[in-house]
């Protein structure tokens, strides 16, 4: 389940053609990250207890899947499908609900069910985990 926050770090995507693999956000079942060579935002994703997921289409959400790369403007088209308010939880995220070799496919149930399917973007994502600090209990200060 992907929510405007893991949705909206796409806009910090490295801007490079050349670097075609930091043009979208890796998704894994834990997180989303993005990074553009300088900068690097890991935001955790959310998971449902079993048996609360929605049913969409008959089917329910994926609770696993293979990591990929999604595209800045398959974010945007994401972000323009969830609401910016909604009283009800179930309709802030974007569920995966289906995963191929050559596709995966998104629904939103907010409105109405919309069905989205994306070609994730080809090659491999850095270990960001290599760079990340280890020490949980790890405090950062930051200035204004």
């Amino acid at each position: 389940m992907l929510t405007r926050a893991n949705l909206l770090i796409h806009t910090l995507c490295a801007k490079e053609e050349s670097r075609f693999t930091l043009n979208g956000i890796f998704v894994r079942p834990d997180c989303t990250a993005e990074t553009d060579g300088h900068q690097l935002v890991k935001v955790p994703t959310k998971l449902l207890p079993e048996g609360q997921e929605p049913q969409i289409s008959e089917r329910p959400p994926l609770r696993t899947w293979k990591p990929f790369i999604l595209g800045v403007k398959d974010c945007e088209t994401l972000l323009k499908a969830l609401p910016k308010k909604c009283p009800v939880p179930a309709f802030e995220y974007a569920y995966i609900i289906e995963q191929t070799e050559e596709s995966v496919t998104f629904a939103v149930i907010a409105d109405g069910q919309k069905t989205f399917t994306f070609t994730p973007l080809p090659g491999n994502f850095p270990d960001f985990e290599r760079v990340m600090p280890k020490d949980e209990n790890m405090v950062f200060h930051v200035g204004l």
